[in-house]
């Protein structure tokens, strides 16, 4: 449910309080115990932003043979590999790893508004990155080179499986040379890795 001010929401059988809360409706489940929630703070990019990806490279071999393979993300401030003016005022990088339903769109929209909501430091300072990893079901998304992962359902690329075509290549090594990468940003003093749901057993794993 959208509220009037068009930056907040609440979930489904719960309406919008004036006071910034979100009310339990009538048809509220009878087996849920939270009759008031917080507000949840929308996405603040346009939706067509969301179609954006940037594309990190990472080089592996099979039989014996270099290629190149693509691990696709979301990025507050634009390609990682590509050096622009505002790498330099990155203090914090936040990787969140979504869950099992691979929708890394809708972990990086709150992690944008916590960024701003945070007042440790400057909005600005802090790098939100939202890597993807997809398997053989997400048809249409990626090309050849995107790097993919078996398995049904929430895929293996959870607990650290190799890649498609590269067994020796696993999604941990995916997310250690991603999270490596950041390491070039010449004012970083902080990495932080988060996921929830299949996300949060990826990072404790």
């Amino acid at each position: 449910t959208c509220c009037g001010d068009g930056r907040t929401g609440c979930p489904k059988f719960y309406a919008c309080a004036s006071d910034g809360r979100c009310l339990a409706t009538p048809k509220r489940p009878p087996d849920s115990l939270l009759h008031v929630l917080p507000r949840y703070t929308l996405c603040p990019l346009s939706p067509a932003s969301l179609y954006i990806t940037h594309r990190f490279p990472m080089r592996v071999y099979r039989n014996k043979t270099r290629n190149t393979v693509i691990l696709p993300y979301y990025s507050s401030h634009g390609s990682i590999t590509v050096p622009n003016d505002s790498h330099d005022s990155i203090q914090i990088a936040l990787v969140v790893v979504h869950g099992g339903a691979r929708n890394a769109d809708d972990y990086y929209c709150p992690l944008l508004a916590a960024r701003q909501l945070q007042q440790s430091y400057a909005a600005e300072s802090v790098l939100v990155l939202a890597p993807r990893f997809l398997t053989m079901q997400d048809n249409g998304l990626g090309d050849a080179s995107t790097l993919r992962f078996g398995g049904t359902g929430h895929g293996k690329w959870r607990y650290g499986a190799g890649a498609k075509g590269y067994k020796h290549f696993t999604s941990f090594d995916a997310i250690d040379r991603f999270v490596e990468a950041l390491t070039r940003f010449p004012n970083l003093k902080r990495i932080i890795v988060v996921g929830h749901s299949v996300g949060a057993q990826f990072v404790q794993r």
